[in-house]
């Protein structure tokens, strides 16, 4: 058996000692670690363990919590959870307190203002038995354990069960790249954007929308996170764009269209679920700045930075349609056929619709006289998601 040095805190007054922690993993007595030698243990791929220290009158709001990277280390096993950089100057009050640790795979945590943050822990239920995770219950780690330690302790032992290994053991082993072609639509002519220098001036991107701001519910698509596109045919009469999004999305998948001649350009995206389909076959969307001008002018104020929903109600001729009410966010408003002002409960001639307030992943419909039409609409940072749509029987 190999108990894994894991970290030190201080109690009490910073001259007053402190515990050291130590990992232990569990392959017996319903342990389910192939091992109880983390050098044994396989484990490939980078993850990020979590550690909790929680008083257990209040066990939802942490004395403690932090969020740190462990590389898989050169022999590929479980040992690299000592590798974690964990902070040394803590001081923690000299009473009985639990402490919990959580291995989360790569893809289960993000980045907020350089900041790991990693899946609620106050969510995880263990066992009040042996202090594992309880197997099935979401968010579910892939390895955990928690132990209670208290003023006197020199050494606690926190025993690590392999809860379910494989959500970290698989994020590296496979190729996530799918390949991807994209056609962009012109929001004022509904066709697509003429070929030759038209084409060349757009930039096209894939990529999803993260969730940086729960509390809020604000999502953004930053740069780094995008696929960049290669302009196949410019010459061809619906221009396409090619390429791999190099990651499994997980809820959605968008397309990015920005004027890249335009100095203060502002970025479009159509979003869709992920398809199930091999390559992605998407579409994306660009408006006119005169179309947006007239927008923004109606609004009385500029775009907001934190993104906003143009939608394009249209006819099986793809016309827009007019006296259509849409559903899917308590804001929606209509632009007046002259385009200076809102109007209305339902579209003008234009077809067009705005809303401001929506949250990304708001699905927006419109009834027609065959059923109805529905897309994903909501704000993203910096962009304006377009959405288009087109009821049957219209």
């Amino acid at each position: 058996m190999r108990w894994l040095p894991a970290f030190v805190i201080l109690l009490g007054a910073c001259n007053d000692g402190g515990v050291r922690f130590v990992y232990r993993f569990a392959d017996r007595d319903g342990g389910q670690c192939s091992s109880n030698d983390c050098a044994e243990i396989p484990f490939p791929c980078d993850a990020f363990v979590q550690v909790r220290v929680i008083d257990p009158a209040d066990p939802v709001t942490p004395l403690y919590s932090f969020c740190k990277e462990i590389s898989a280390n050169a022999d590929e096993n479980l040992c690299a959870m000592a590798n974690a950089d964990f902070d040394t100057d803590l001081v923690l009050p000299r009473q009985m307190l639990q402490i919990q640790a959580l291995v989360w795979p790569a893809t289960e945590v993000r980045r907020v203002n350089d900041e790991w943050i990693c899946p609620p822990g106050a969510d995880v239920l263990f066992d009040g038995a042996r202090g594992f995770p309880v197997q099935g219950n979401m968010p579910s780690p892939a390895a955990g354990g928690s132990t209670y330690f208290g003023p006197d302790d020199e050494v606690a032992v926190i025993e690590i069960d392999c809860t379910n290994l494989e959500l970290a053991n698989t994020t590296c082993a496979v190729d996530e790249t799918t390949p991807v072609t994209a056609t962009v639509l012109d929001f004022d002519t509904r066709l697509s954007i003429a070929s030759g220098a038209v084409a060349r001036r757009y930039s096209v991107d894939v990529g999803e929308p993260t969730l940086v701001d729960p509390d809020m519910n604000i999502f953004q698509l930053p740069a780094a996170s995008l696929s960049g596109l290669t302009l196949v045919d410019p010459t061809a009469p619906s221009p396409a764009w090619m390429g791999e999004i190099d990651h499994t999305p997980v809820n959605e998948v968008c397309i990015r269209v920005i004027d890249s001649v335009l100095t203060e350009a502002t970025a479009t995206i159509q979003c869709v679920p992920v398809p199930t389909t091999d390559p992605y076959i998407l579409q994306g969307v660009t408006i006119k700045k005169s179309t947006l001008d007239d927008i923004r002018v109606a609004l009385g104020t500029p775009l907001p930075g934190t993104g906003m929903t143009v939608g394009l109600v249209l006819d099986q001729n793809f016309l827009p349609a007019r006296g259509l009410t849409v559903a899917g966010a308590p804001d929606i408003r209509y632009l007046s056929e002259d385009r200076t002002s809102f109007t209305g409960d339902a579209t003008s001639a234009n077809g067009i619709f705005v809303s401001t307030g929506a949250d990304f992943r708001s699905v927006f419909t419109v009834d027609g006289p065959a059923g109805n039409a529905a897309a994903i609409g909501g704000a993203v940072e910096g962009t304006v998601t377009v959405v288009i749509l087109q009821p049957p029987g219209l």
